[in-house]
């Protein structure tokens, strides 16, 4: 027999028709039973949580009917250059120079 404080979050969880009402219902009831620090009721919430998944997750679409650009894929070859507001090798130039001027500032900085 679960805790009477479970069995109304129970209820929800069983009642849920999308996963996402299955969230909501189950981190609210996650939440209240380690308040509560009810081992034994957690254990009821998950499993219930578990066995409505299993039903709900068939019936929940798998994914987006456009598929999101991935990070990590090359520019596409239609798309024009786009000039950079910099000149790359002086930037570089001027990266190197500061690199080697940083240990003469440094002897300035800290000699006594």
């Amino acid at each position: 027999m679960p805790p009477i404080f479970v069995r109304p979050y129970l209820d929800h969880i069983e009642a849920a028709e999308t996963m996402s009402d299955l969230k909501h219902f189950f981190s609210f009831a996650y939440r209240h039973a380690a308040a509560e620090k009810d081992a034994d009721a957690l254990a009821l919430i998950i499993a219930a949580k578990d066995k409505r998944k299993a039903v709900l997750a068939p019936l929940e679409p798998s994914a987006p009917a456009v598929p999101l650009p991935s990070l990590t894929a090359p520019p596409c070859a239609a798309a024009p250059a786009v000039p950079l507001p910099f000149d790359l090798e002086r930037l570089d130039a001027l990266r190197r120079a500061s690199l080697a001027a940083l240990p003469l500032l440094k002897k300035d900085l800290f000699d006594d």
